[in-house]
């Protein structure tokens, strides 16, 4: 009904749609054979017409008991053979549409363990869906139903303040992205995460100047917890080693290098395959 009103009316749909809702409301469902009216109020609902048309026919408008006892018996009454005729209805429709569909479908069956996508509402339209994964099945319930992992392991650890960071940032030609991470049990671990956009002015920037904004966003960002300690940088651009040693190539990277002074950390360089936290946040800007 909707979409034959906006399509018919696009500029003044907004104006019909209380009688668009009252007809809705009181046409019965295929699958229940009841209108939503009536399944919620226990009785159809009397309009203008109805009631013209009820004083025309029986001459008499009010065909309800004035007694309120035997109105809420009735009602009850009714109310209880529609819930009973209507799940039998909907049993029924079920029945019928299992029927049409099944022969076309086949049976799959998973392990626990086993990789699959699952179809979920997309991050664009909410609206759409799309398939996301691959999640892990965790148990099989029924038939078809199954115990699906889609949160999965946390990623992020809570920082450990007696232990020591180590920051890893890179930058790509549209954005920066930085990650604060620690050893846990010996395997190094993301902490915190940041990354941004590239302004228009920025993107201009030489590589090792974008390089040395990705160190000085990420710094930034985890001050609280980089200040008044020693920190490993790890970058995967081998230039930026002479930061520690202040001989800059412009007044840009100067300025830069003026500004770490404050911290105490030591420079590391890196494989780019192993920079894949900082290097995939730069690329999601």
């Amino acid at each position: 009904m909707l979409r034959k009103l906006s399509a018919h009316n696009p500029a003044e749909w907004d104006k019909y749609l209380g009688a668009v809702l009252l007809a809705y409301r009181q046409q019965p469902h295929s699958s229940t054979g009841f209108s939503p009216f009536f399944l919620l109020f226990g009785r159809a609902p009397r309009g203008p017409m109805t009631m013209l048309k009820d004083f025309m026919l029986y001459n008499d408008p009010s065909c309800v008991k004035s007694l309120t006892f035997y109105y809420v018996q009735d009602l009850h009454k009714r109310m209880k053979e529609a819930c009973e005729i209507a799940q039998q209805n909907i049993g029924n429709v079920a029945s019928a549409a299992q029927d049409r569909t099944n022969p076309k479908s086949r049976l799959k069956v998973f392990a626990p363990g086993d990789d699959i996508l699952v179809l979920l509402p997309d991050h664009a339209n909410k609206l759409a869906l799309s398939l996301k994964g691959p999640f892990k099945i965790v148990k099989r319930i029924t038939r078809v139903v199954y115990s699906v992992d889609i949160n999965g392991k946390p990623i992020l650890i809570i920082p450990d303040v007696q232990d020591d960071f180590i920051v890893r940032t890179d930058a790509s030609d549209y954005g920066i992205g930085a990650a604060l991470m620690q050893m846990r049990d010996g395997v190094l671990r993301p902490c915190k995460y940041a990354s941004r956009k590239l302004k228009p002015c920025e993107t201009r920037y030489s590589t090792i100047e974008r390089e040395c904004l990705a160190i000085i966003f990420a710094v930034g960002q985890f001050y609280k917890y980089l200040a008044m300690r020693p920190f490993v940088l790890e970058t995967d651009h081998r230039p930026l080693l002479f930061l520690k040693s202040g001989q800059a190539k412009n007044s840009r990277l100067l300025r830069w290098c003026l500004a770490l002074q404050e911290f105490s950390f030591t420079i590391k360089a890196i494989p780019g395959s192993l920079n894949y936290h900082a290097d995939v946040l730069s690329r999601l800007c």
